[in-house]
Order: C-alpha cells, then structure tokens, then sequence
C-alpha cells in the first residue's frame, strides 16, 4: 500500500470517530469529565492494571434505579471490511479490565466521592460496514453490543463525507492518529487550529467537504438508541423527527416496518408511524441475528421488533416512548412490508 493509500485509511477511523461522538450526544451521551483519576484528558479510561483508549466515551444523561450511571464505551471502525473477531476479543479484555478497577482498598470509607465515580460500563462497537458472525457471535457472548451500519442511507452519505475530506488529509506517522483525532475534533464547527497545515494538503478543499459534512450531520434530526423487544439496542437515524405529536396524551403508539434488501447484497430496515409515511427512520440488524429468521421475516418482525423504547427528552420533559408494531398492518402485507399490489418483480423475486 503507498504512503497516500496509507494515509487514507488511517484519516477514515479518527474522523468517524467523531461522527458517532456527535450522533451520541444527540442521544443525551455526554462526555465524560476529565479526573485524571477515572479518565484522562486523552480520552484514556483507567482499568485495574493499564490505562485504555476509548474511542468514544460517554455517559448517558439518565438514572436507573439499582443501577450506576451508565457508561458508554465505544469502538469506532470504519474499515472497508467487516470487523472481525480478534477486535471483539481485545475489547472484551479492555472492558474487563476497566470493570474491574473499582474496589475499595482495606480501611477505606466509602464517601459520596467513590459513589460518584462508579459507573455501569457497557461495551458498544460501532461499525461502517457490519462485522463478521464469528464476531457477532462472540459478542454477544461477551455481552459487547455491535452496532452495525452497514448499508445505512444517511450512514452511507456520511462515508462518501470521510473518504472525500480524507483524501486532503496527510498523516506522517501512525503514530500521530490520537493527535489528528484531537485536532480534528478541534475543527468541528469552524474551531480551525492555526496548524493546518501539519495535516491538510488543501486547505480550502479541506474545509469545503468538512462544513458539508458538519452540514449533513447537523441535518440529522433523530439520533436515538432504542431497545427492541427489551433485549438489543438499535441506533435509529433519520433526517425527520420523531413524531411527537403521536404521543401527546400517551407514551405508545404503532410504527411499521419495511426490510430492504440490497441486490449486491446486504439490508436495512425503515421504519415509520402511519400518522406520518414519509418520515422514514433507518436501523441495520446484524446478520447473525436475521440468520434466524430467513424462513420468514414477518416472524421476525412480530419477534424481534414487536416494540421498539426510546428514553429520549422533550420539551424538556424525560419520556421512554414505546413504537409497537402494527400487527394488523403487518398480516396484510407481504414478508417485506410491502402489499401485494406495490411489490415489483425484481423486489418479488428475492428470497429470504
């Protein structure tokens, strides 16, 4: 591989990096503070025998009773490949060792200082183009949530972003990616550091496909973690808001769901109120979970996405609002989600 390709694809991961930090704190993640003691102001995380990159950290703004504030942390890869099963192993390791840093040294009082630095650690890959299933199902062993975006429409605009702003960007050593991850979390929002020129080969070029960039995720009006049947989190993305006005004297209401399958291979999920059709919000399900239902994907839509919970704020006021699915709508279409009468032949002719 030659310096440029090399240079590439080390500019990819630390500018996706912070794409998923921004689509996070859309989701009520805030950053974590600097302690020097739990995290430092490197973005390390102190586990019992090292201290350990994360690539994204946040803590979620809401409480659970019984349960420490919860703690995100996140790997970010955007490879052209999926993501394999030794990336899984290694964070599993990284996510021990942190768990295991909180213990109470003999004849040390428990203040309210130690309550406040104990967290729910939870272990979140997020990956551009999916994972492997040897990974997934390692995982999910292991109890690490892969956050796949493989095939993702708005994901999908946000990658032609980070290639096109990548190829102004030249990075001498790969050593350097920490430091380029942190001047390029400095640029966001027109921060531009004076140094410029230590990584961009166009400046105006540059900061041209960067605002368009900032522009399109700024576009994004819904960025939630939702929870499927209790059981896996779903990143829903859409350039539309959530339909608010359908939970006005109540925190449910229907949703429906269409599977998009991709003739080079692969899917993605849209789903919508029938309130508000043209409002489309876009989640991908990794392969080994859909592996079990390729007999009938209306099984697995009554299974797996029977309701869909999203903790979320509105004017001002904290909600979990509940989509369940329309099981009426549901056993009238086909195993797509489409009715008979719109199913064109080539969309007819996939299987399951």
């Amino acid at each position: 591989m030659s310096k440029i390709s090399q240079s590439f694809e080390h500019a990819k991961g630390p500018i996706f990096e912070t794409l998923v930090r921004k689509l996070l704190e859309k989701n009520e993640y805030e950053r974590c503070k600097v302690d020097n003691e739990q995290v430092d102001n490197r973005g390390r995380v102190r586990g019992r025998g090292e201290w350990h990159q994360i690539d994204a950290l946040g803590r979620w703004k809401y409480t659970v009773p019984f349960v420490y504030p919860i703690r995100l942390l996140c790997e970010a890869k955007c490879w052209d490949q999926p993501v394999g099963l030794p990336v899984i192993r290694n964070f599993v390791g990284v996510l021990k060792d942190i768990a295991e840093n909180y213990f109470v040294e003999d004849n040390q009082d428990i203040d309210k200082r130690m309550f406040s630095k104990r967290h729910t650690d939870c272990g979140a890959i997020f990956s551009i183009n999916g994972f492997t299933r040897a990974a997934q199902r390692y995982a999910y062993a292991q109890g690490i949530f892969p956050i796949s975006y493989e095939n993702n429409p708005i994901v999908n605009e946000f990658r032609k972003g980070i290639e096109e702003i990548s190829r102004f960007i030249t990075l001498r050593r790969r050593e350097s990616k920490r430091e380029f991850s942190e001047w390029f979390e400095r640029t966001w929002s027109a921060q531009y550091p004076l140094d410029a020129s230590r990584y961009v080969t166009d400046r105006s070029a540059f900061e041209n496909r960067l605002r368009m960039l900032e522009n399109k995720v700024s576009d994004v009006k819904t960025s939630v973690v939702g929870i499927a049947s209790g059981v896996y989190p779903l990143h829903l993305l859409s350039y539309h808001e959530l339909p608010y006005d359908s939970f006005k004297e109540t925190d449910e209401t229907i949703f429906r769901t269409t599977y998009r399958r991709i003739e080079r291979g692969g899917h993605y999920f849209e789903i919508y109120s029938p309130n508000l059709p043209d409002a489309r919000f876009y989640f991908t399900v990794p392969e080994v979970i859909l592996a079990k239902y390729r007999d009938s994907m209306r099984r697995f839509k009554m299974e797996f996405l029977e309701w869909i919970d999203i903790p979320i704020t509105v004017m001002r006021m904290r909600r979990i609002l509940r989509f369940r699915l329309d099981i009426d709508w549901l056993r009238s279409v086909d195993e797509y989600g489409y009715r008979q009468s719109e199913i064109s032949p080539r969309i007819a002719s996939l299987e399951i």
